[in-house]
C-alpha cells in the first residue's frame, strides 16, 4: 500500500510536470509565430506605402505630406489589417500619424517621451515586435500586435515606421492550432505516464501475489527440511543407541575365549552391525550435504599416511578373496598437506570400497601424483566387472546402482559415489570416472591442496633412517612389476640401491653371481607369495649359500596371514611386512634389519596405544539413562581399573559431581529430569564460583550432526564422542583429555 501510494504521488507529479511544460511551450511559440506574422504584415505594409514615395526623407524631417499621399495611406490603413500606424524621425521624434494629416513634432514645443521599444529599434537598427490585448483607451481590435521597423536608405538609419496590426484572426488561428498542439501533447502525456503506470500497478500487483505465494512457499519448504532434519536427528539418534549396544557387546565377545565357529559368527553379526551403521552415516551425510550443513575444516596432514591407512584398512578382507592392494605414491614421506583429512578419507574409502565390493579377483591400485595443474591427483583402479559406458553418466546420482532391481549381487544405498562427488566439489576439486565392461574402473579425484611443512619428528625420523641404510644393497624377490618397481623407488629414496629380481630362482641365482664377485647384497626383500619358489625356501637357500654369515631376509606377508612378527623371526626372518606397505613401518624394519641397535628409530614411531591401560587411579562420572548403554560403557572399559559411577540423568549429574568431584564425566545429551547441555553448564557453573579446576566432560551421544557439536561445545563440554563408540576410540579419548588435565 505504501508503494503503490508512493508511486501514485510520482506519477501525478510527472503528469503535472509534463503539462505545465507543454503548455509554456505551446504559448511561446503561439505568441512567437504571432510576433512573426505582425513583422512580416509591417515590412510588406511599408514596401507598399514607400515603394514609389522618394521623397520620404523629406518628409520625415518635417516636410507636409501632399494630400494624395495621405489618400493613399488612408486607403491602405481601410483595407489592410494595418489600423494605424507612425512614422519616426532618426531621432525618435514622431513625423507623422495615420488619421492627422496636419500632426508634425516639429511644429510642437518640448521634447517628446521616446519608449523603451523604440529606444531599442533605434539602437540596434533591428524589427521589434509586442503583443497587446485591447486598446483601452483607444477604439481597436482585442488583439493587437505593435511593430516597429527601421527604415533604412543607403545604410543608414533615417527613421522608424511603427504600425498598429490587428491580430484578431491570426490569434484565433495560432490559438486552434496549438489548442490541437496541447490536446495532442495532453494525450501524448497521458499515453506515457497513465498507460505505463497502469501497467506498473498490474504487474505491482502481480508481483505482490507472487511474493506472497514465494514467501508461503519458502515456509514450507524451510518447514518441510527443517521437518527432514528434525527426523533425520531422531532417527539417527534412536538407530544409533542400540547399535552402541550392538557393536560395543560384539567387541567386547570377540576380545573373549571363542572356538572358530563361535568366532566367525559373532565376526559375521560385527560385519553387518558396521555395514547397518555405514548405511545411516551415508544417510546423515547425503542430509548434511543437501541442506547445507555440512563443514570442512583445514588442517595439516600426510596425505601418503592416509592412503596407507586407507589401504590396510581393506587389505585382510580383499586378501581373502585373492584381490591385493596397492599404492602407487611418488610423494616424499615427509611431504604434508593442509585441508580436511576427514573428508578425504571418506571421500577415499568410499572408492576403494566401491572398488572392493565389485573386484572378485585380480588387484586394486591407489595411485597418488601431483599434476601439472598443481593439483593432487588420487586414483582408485580396480580389476572388477566394470561399468557400461551408458550407465557412466548416471552413477553419481543419489541413490543410483549400476547393479539394480530384485536380481542384484551387490548391497548398498546408492549413495557412496554421490557424497564423494559432493565433498570432492566443495572441496574445491572434481572427479571423474572411466570404465571398460568386463575389464574394471577407475576413480579419480582432483584436489588444490596446499603443501605444508611436516613436524619435526617426522623430519628426525627420515634423517636417521637414511643414515643406516644410505649405500645398502637390498636384493629383491617380488613377481609383480609394479610393486617391484614401488619397492625400488622407495629404497632410492631412503639412500640405498636395489637389485630387483622377478622371482625366487632369479634371485638366488642373482645372490651367487653377486658373492662370487666378492658383491653379496646387504639385505634381501622377499615376497611370500612368490610363483615358483615359496619365500621361506628363498631365505633357507639364500642361507645355504651364504655361508657363516647369513643374508638378512625380510618376508612380505599377505593381509590375511596370521603371523606375528615374533613368529616370523622364530623362522629366521630378520623382520617381516604387511601388504600393502606402509612407508614408515617399511623403513623403520629395513633398518632394524641393518642395525638391530636402531632403537632411536623404534623411538622415532607413533607409540603404540595400550590396549589396556591402568586407569585404576581415575574416577569417571558416566551420565547415561539408557541401561544398555551404561553396561556397554563399563564393559569397555572393565580391564583398565577406571572406577565408574552411574547418574540416570543430567539432575543425578550435576548431584554427584558436587559430591564425588571425579577425574571425568561422560555426558549423554537426551536424558530426563535435565539435559547433557543443562547439566554441563550447571557444572561449569559450579566451578566457577568455587574457582575449581576445569573437568573434561565428554559428549557421548547418537546426535551427530554439525548443530549438535556446535551445541555440546557452546554448553561447555570438552571434547564428543558419538554413538556407537569403538572400546579404542573411547579410551583414547578419555586419556588424552586427562593427559590436557594433568598438563594444565
Amino acid at each position: 500500500m505504501r508503494h503503490t501510494l508512493i508511486l501514485s504521488i510520482v506519477s501525478v507529479c510527472m503528469l503535472t510536470l509534463c503539462l505545465s511544460l507543454g503548455t509554456w511551450f505551446s504559448v511561446y511559440t503561439a505568441n512567437s509565430e504571432m510576433a512573426f506574422r505582425a513583422e512580416q504584415s509591417a515590412q510588406m505594409w511599408l514596401r507598399i506605402l514607400t515603394a514609389e514615395e522618394k521623397d520620404l526623407p523629406k518628409w520625415l524631417r518635417g516636410e507636409p505630406l501632399p494630400s494624395k499621399v495621405w489618400e493613399k495611406f488612408a486607403l491602405y490603413e481601410r483595407t489592410s489589417d494595418v489600423f494605424r500606424f507612425k512614422f519616426y524621425d532618426e531621432k525618435g521624434h514622431i513625423a507623422f500619424e495615420s488619421g492627422n494629416p496636419d500632426f508634425h513634432e516639429h511644429d510642437h514645443d518640448g521634447e517628446q517621451e521616446i519608449s523603451s521599444s523604440l529606444k531599442t529599434v533605434l539602437e540596434t537598427k533591428e524589427p521589434y515586435t509586442e503583443l497587446c490585448e485591447g486598446m483601452h483607451s483607444l477604439p481597436g481590435p482585442d488583439h493587437f500586435a505593435e511593430s516597429y521597423i527601421p527604415i533604412i536608405r543607403d545604410g543608414q538609419l533615417i527613421g522608424v515606421f511603427e504600425a498598429y496590426i490587428d491580430m484578431t484572426g491570426a490569434a484565433a488561428d495560432v490559438t486552434a492550432l496549438f489548442t490541437k498542439l496541447v490536446s495532442i501533447i495532453v494525450i501524448l502525456v497521458l499515453a506515457a505516464v497513465v498507460v505505463p503506470f497502469g501497467l506498473i500497478m498490474i504487474f505491482w500487483s502481480r508481483l505482490r501475489k507472487f511474493v506472497v505465494h514465494l514467501k508461503a512457499e519458502t515456509k514450507r519448504a524451510e518447514q518441510a527440511e527443517q521437518a527432514k532434519s528434525d527426523f533425520l536427528t531422531q532417527m539417527s539418534h534412536e538407530l544409533r543407541t542400540p547399535m552402541n549396544g550392538m557393536i560395543g557387546m560384539f567387541d567386547l565377545l570377540q576380545r573373549s575365549k571363542l572356538n572358530d565357529e563361535q568366532r566367525s559368527i559373532v565376526q559375521t553379526i560385527s560385519q553387518s552391525s558396521s555395514a547397518f551403521l555405514q548405511i545411516v552415516n551415508d544417510i546423515v551425510d547425503f542430509s548434511k550435504i543437501e541442506s547445507g550443513q555440512m563443514e570442512l575444516v583445514d588442517a595439516p596432514f600426510n596425505l601418503r599416511h592416509l592412503v596407507e591407512e586407507v589401504a590396510t584398512l581393506f587389505a585382510p578382507s580383499l586378501a581373502k578373496k585373492s584381490v591385493e592392494i596397492s599404492i602407487d605414491c611418488d610423494l616424499p614421506d615427509q611431504m604434508c598437506f593442509s585441508g580436511d583429512a576427514t573428508r578425504i578419507r571418506q571421500c577415499l574409502m568410499n572408492l576403494v570400497g566401491n572398488a572392493a565390493k565389485f573386484t572378485m579377483a585380480g588387484h586394486i591400485r591407489i595411485s597418488v601424483s601431483e599434476g601439472p595443474d598443481g593439483q593432487m591427483h588420487i586414483s582408485v583402479s580396480d580389476t572388477g566387472m566394470g561399468i557400461a559406458e551408458d550407465q557412466l553418466d548416471r552413477i553419481f546420482e543419489a541413490f543410483s546402482q549400476v547393479d539394480k532391481g530384485e536380481t542384484r549381487q551387490f548391497d548398498g544405498t546408492g549413495l557412496g559415489l554421490t557424497i564423494t562427488n559432493e565433498l570432492t566439489r566443495m572441496m574445491g576439486g572434481k572427479m571423474s570416472a572411466t570404465s571398460v565392461l568386463g575389464q574394471g574402473s577407475a576413480f579419480e579425484i582432483s584436489l588444490p591442496l596446499k603443501s605444508v611443512q611436516c613436524s619435526e619428528e617426522s623430519q628426525k625420523f627420515w634423517s636417521q633412517a637414511r643414515q643406516f641404510l644410505t649405500g645398502k644393497s637390498v636384493l629383491i624377490a617380488e613377481n609383480r612389476p609394479e610393486l617391484s618397481e614401488s619397492l625400488c623407488q622407495n629404497l632410492r629414496n631412503l639412500g640405498a640401491h636395489p637389485i630387483a629380481c622377478p622371482s625366487g630362482q632369479t634371485a638366488l641365482e642373482t645372490f651367487e653371481a653377486l658373492k662370487a664377485e666378492d658383491q653379496k647384497p646387504d639385505l634381501c626383500l622377499i615376497d611370500c607369495g612368490l610363483q615358483d619358489i615359496p619365500g621361506d625356501q628363498v631365505m633357507d637357500r639364500l642361507g645355504q649359500i651364504s655361508g657363516p654369515n647369513a643374508l638378512p631376509c625380510i618376508i612380505m606377508l599377505r593381509a590375511d596371514r596370521d603371523f606375528t612378527a615374533q613368529d616370523m623371526r622364530d623362522r629366521g626372518f630378520a623382520g617381516s611386512l604387511r601388504k600393502p606397505l606402509q612407508i614408515r613401518e617399511f623403513a623403520t624394519v629395513m633398518a632394524r634389519a641393518v642395525d638391530k641397535n636402531a632403537f632411536q628409530i623404534a623411538a622415532a614411531r607413533i607409540t603404540p596405544k595400550q590396549d589396556d591401560p591402568d586407569l585404576s587411579q581415575v574416577r569417571i562420572l558416566l551420565a547415561e539413562d539408557n541401561r544398555t548403554n551404561q553396561l556397554v560403557v563399563q564393559k569397555l572399559l572393565k580391564n583398565t581399573g577406571v572406577m565408574i559411577d552411574l547418574a540416570n540423568n543430567g539432575l543425578e549429574a550435576v548431584e554427584m559431581y558436587e559430591s564425588l568431584h571425579p577425574d571425568l564425566v561422560l555426558m549423554d545429551i537426551a536424558m530426563p529430569e535435565m539435559n547433557g547441555h543443562e547439566a554441563t553448564q550447571l557444572i561449569r557453573m559450579i566451578e566457577a564460583n568455587q574457582s575449581s579446576d576445569t573437568t573434561p566432560i565428554l559428549a557421548l551421544t547418537a546426535n551427530v550432526l554439525p548443530k549438535d557439536r556446535k551445541a555440546c561445545h557452546a554448553s561447555g563440554m570438552s571434547g564428543f564422542l558419538s554413538k556407537p563408540v569403538k572400546r579404542s576410540k573411547l579410551i583414547e579419548t578419555i586419556i588424552s583429555h586427562l593427559g590436557r588435565q594433568t598438563a594444565a
